[in-house]
């Protein structure tokens, strides 16, 4: 065993790293110590430190018996005679580690708390989609014209938060003892663990929220609450709540579809009753198109209707425009003209 070898071992030693037999026969060995003379161990020279860890390893041998031989040896003055020298390195390498281990603790506090500080901040482009997994674990599939704000690094904190826009779908890593909050525009969710599909563009009067799995509450910002009254809303599976920010409403709804995880991940749009100009709004963030409408009274037309993400745009505004009786004019590959 070399001199640096020794030392790694009672470095295990001191961490509690160390196996059974190691530590019974370090234990054993330093019960005869003496620290007089622990000034000493720093004045010795490199060859007198290797001659010392070979004669100890020879004296020694790792195994359940080495206690008992340690005991009885009858060359058990030379450890003696170099026991203050283990002891002064035990307390050195211990010193040296407690240092080590203090200012690695203190880092890592001081990288966390910077971590918990820095925001981070995701914009998908129109058109697109992106998958984020946050340092929890909690996955979010975020569609066209969607943003997602985020700390580095959740930490030791007693709940998580982040600040949602757009169309996505979470699946939020379960803790209990640290709640999950997603703010938006006028309103907030709290989960403890669950999957939901988000749509709240701040562009649109109208948000939704639908559950898949667990459970989740849902309530308007504060000063809406005390203006409106509105009470929190509790979703269980296959539950939706509609907020309307210009009548300041929360209302619950039965899901009229089945839907999956996978539908909402994948950027499949459904309406239900929606106005035009909205149900067009999202069409133009998930397929990336301009879409015009040159009657004001669009809002007026409503629409009932599931699209897949992989239906082409043409089909998409085709079928609208049969079933409110309209014109779809094509001015580019990107830019469409409804009118009514």
């Amino acid at each position: 065993m070399s001199l640096n070898e020794f030392e790694n071992l009672l470095e295990r030693y001191i961490t509690d790293c160390c196996t059974d037999e190691e530590r019974q026969w370090i234990e054993n060995w330093l019960s005869t110590s003496t620290l007089s003379e622990v000034s000493q161990w720093d004045n010795l020279p490199t060859a007198q430190k290797d001659i010392f860890v070979a004669e100890l390893f020879d004296a020694i041998i790792l195994d359940n018996q080495s206690a008992t031989k340690i005991q009885k040896l009858p060359g058990r003055h030379k450890i003696g005679k170099y026991s203050w020298i283990a002891a002064s390195l035990v307390i050195s390498l211990a010193s040296a580690a407690m240092v080590y281990v203090y200012q690695e603790y203190w880092k890592q506090e001081q990288i966390q708390q910077q971590e918990q500080q820095e925001w981070l901040s995701l914009k998908v482009p129109v058109g697109e989609s992106k998958k984020i997994v946050l340092s929890d674990g909690t996955a979010v599939w975020m569609q066209g014209g969607s943003s997602l704000q985020y700390p580095k690094r959740f930490g030791a904190v007693a709940s998580r938060t982040v600040q949602f826009e757009g169309d996505g779908f979470f699946e939020v890593t379960k803790n209990p003892q640290c709640p999950f909050f997603i703010k938006m525009e006028k309103l907030q969710t709290k989960v403890l663990g669950t999957s939901f599909h988000i749509q709240a563009y701040k562009e649109l009067h109208n948000k939704s929220i639908s559950l898949i799995e667990g459970k989740i509450a849902v309530h308007a910002e504060q000063e809406m609450q005390e203006k409106e009254n509105i009470a929190d809303v509790i979703l269980v599976p296959n539950e939706a709540v509609e907020y309307d920010d210009r009548q300041g409403t929360l209302i619950k709804k039965q899901l009229s579809n089945n839907l999956s995880a996978e539908y909402y991940k994948t950027g499949n749009l459904e309406f239900a009753e929606t106005p035009l100009s909205d149900a067009l709004f999202r069409i133009s963030q998930i397929y990336g198109v301009e879409i015009q409408v040159n009657n004001p009274k669009s809002k007026q037309h409503k629409i009932t209707a599931i699209f897949y993400r992989t239906d082409p745009i043409r089909k998409v505004l085709a079928s609208i425009s049969q079933s409110t009786q309209s014109k779809v004019d094509w001015t580019s590959n990107k830019i469409a003209k409804i009118i009514l």
